[in-house]
């Protein structure tokens, strides 16, 4: 990467975990750089241009640390634990980067940083699937699901842990430990012949759901901003269309905080079929 490129996400990187993404204007990112902002358009065409370089970036520099580690002999559990301690360690040494990403509606907000972390997604359930395969042999393959949405439920809490309240675990440590939870978990299951709770089919028509939800909930976006309104009801409805589409994006959607902050647009006629569809998808 062009060290001036570079130069410039690292200070966008501080000033967005800093101030937030929307607080941070592109003159700020340039007078701090050391260059114009006329400069700053040679590298990036936009600020979501940029946002979507960062996580680019830092992205590809935590799946080269990661996968540095690759199975010399000793199995794939441990080559897992290893991996799985790289993650944390470049997490905290991102620690910046992390809390855009946790922080950010805007985030939520944008085509091509939405399809980025998707197909990141994606990815990370790759991999998921294959080392819980090589560990743990054909008995896990009905858990795939179950165990997959269990084991990023823990890795999130602890990574919550260590980057918002910042609490100092040690990466090895703590990646052996939760190994270790979910051998129990995954022998558990199996030694029980558990009936698994999720499974493949469950997923496609919630996914085409929420995919259906984030179009409405932009589409009103774009009418707010056409229609005739105050400044700070404008303001208002935009806040809640932001929160709503970080809440579909996330592990669960809450049909109650729908329900209540779709309330907001009642009376708005032109927003109305918008959302009566989502609250019909939503079953409100």
């Amino acid at each position: 990467m062009h060290a001036k490129k570079k130069s410039i996400i690292e200070t966008a990187v501080k000033l967005f975990a800093k101030k937030g993404v929307d607080a941070t204007t592109i003159q700020e990112i340039a007078d701090i750089s050391g260059i114009s902002k006329g400069s700053f358009y040679l590298h990036f065409r936009s600020k979501e241009e940029l946002v979507l370089s960062i996580f680019k970036h830092y992205t590809e520099r935590l799946e080269q640390h990661m996968f540095s580690v690759q199975d010399e002999g000793v199995g794939p559990r441990e080559t897992f634990i290893r991996q799985l301690q790289k993650q944390f360690e470049e997490i905290m040494r991102q620690k910046n980067v992390v809390i855009i990403q946790l922080r950010e509606q805007y985030l939520y907000m944008n085509d091509d940083i939405e399809h980025f972390f998707k197909q990141k997604r994606l990815e990370r359930e790759q991999w998921l699937h294959s080392s819980f395969l090589a560990m743990y042999g054909d008995p896990v393959s009905p858990y795939l699901a179950d165990v997959s949405n269990l084991f990023q439920g823990i890795h999130k809490s602890y990574m919550k842990l260590m980057i918002v309240n910042g609490i100092d675990l040690h990466a090895g440590k703590l990646s052996r430990f939760i190994v270790k939870r979910l051998d129990d978990i995954v022998h558990g299951m199996i030694k029980d012949n558990e009936t698994p709770l999720l499974t493949k089919s469950m997923f496609n028509p919630v996914l085409q759901d929420n995919r259906r939800i984030i179009q409405l909930l932009r589409t009103m976006q774009k009418e707010v901003n056409k229609l005739n309104l105050d400044a700070d009801t404008r303001e208002e409805l935009l806040a809640t269309l932001n929160f709503l589409l970080k809440e579909v994006r996330s592990d669960r959607t809450e049909r109650y905080i729908f329900k209540g902050m779709l309330a907001n647009f009642d009376g708005i006629e032109p927003l109305q079929p918008y959302r009566k569809e989502i609250a019909d998808i939503l079953d409100l």
